[in-house]
């Protein structure tokens, strides 16, 4: 009965480790959202500052980057990840001095992983 009892606890916690691991993945990509959509709307309005990664940023970043950004985000988020780093990819063949291109090559290095 003990050894019944010590396999099924092992057994939650395998479980709720890998859970943890999931819902860390899926708050990443939640996270780097928000993240894009506060620059996006600091960009559209000039009387709020815009900021990545704690810094105020120095220049705009365009909305065709910030749009393949999303789209990318959101092949992330819903789970398909070829279409999302094909679109990382692109935004970072096309906008090769993008300030968002080492979040996109994190990104799709973050996808490759989990493949």
């Amino acid at each position: 009965m003990r050894s019944f009892l010590i396999a099924c606890l092992g057994f939650f916690m395998i479980l709720s480790i890998s859970f943890a691991e999931e819902n860390g993945q899926e708050d990443y990509w939640i996270k780097l959202k928000r993240n894009i959509e506060s620059i996006k709307q600091g960009q559209d309005d000039p009387t709020r500052e815009s900021f990545w990664k704690g810094e105020k940023l120095k220049q705009k970043i365009g909305v065709d980057e910030l749009d393949m950004f999303n789209v990318a985000l959101d092949y992330a988020i819903s789970g398909n990840n070829d279409e999302s780093i094909k679109a990382f990819y692109e935004l970072t063949t096309k906008f090769s001095n993008s300030l968002l291109r080492d979040d996109a090559i994190r990104a799709m290095n973050k996808l490759l992983a989990m493949d």
